[in-house]
């Protein structure tokens, strides 16, 4: 029997490369109601699952590091879809959105 979920998974890095730990992640989707938080781990993995098929935004917060948010994050049944997420330094009253292969400042 097939699950009507799907699960998101990435790991969040700085804009050398390095992970980032302890990131705030939030995927919602406001049609459906739907909001999780987790917190990435100690090599900036995390995993959101499981989740109702739809399509989702993918916001990282963490001090330091400027707001990001990544639109437009699809989702079907059964699929484990990868958002890996690249944080710039700055404040967190700044935002970076990215959508469809856009960024927006």
């Amino acid at each position: 029997m097939t699950q009507d979920t799907a699960t998101i998974v990435g790991t969040v890095l700085d804009s050398t490369g390095e992970v980032i730990p302890n990131v705030k992640i939030t995927v919602a989707n406001p049609d459906k109601g739907f909001t999780r938080t987790t917190v990435s781990d100690s090599v900036g993995a995390y995993r959101v699952a499981p989740l109702p098929i739809g399509t989702f935004s993918v916001t990282a917060e963490s001090a330091g590091f400027q707001r990001l948010v990544q639109t437009g994050v699809a989702l079907s049944i059964g699929q484990v879809q990868r958002a890996g997420l690249t944080m710039q330094v700055g404040t967190t009253i700044q935002e970076i959105t990215v959508s469809k292969g856009f960024c927006a400042f």
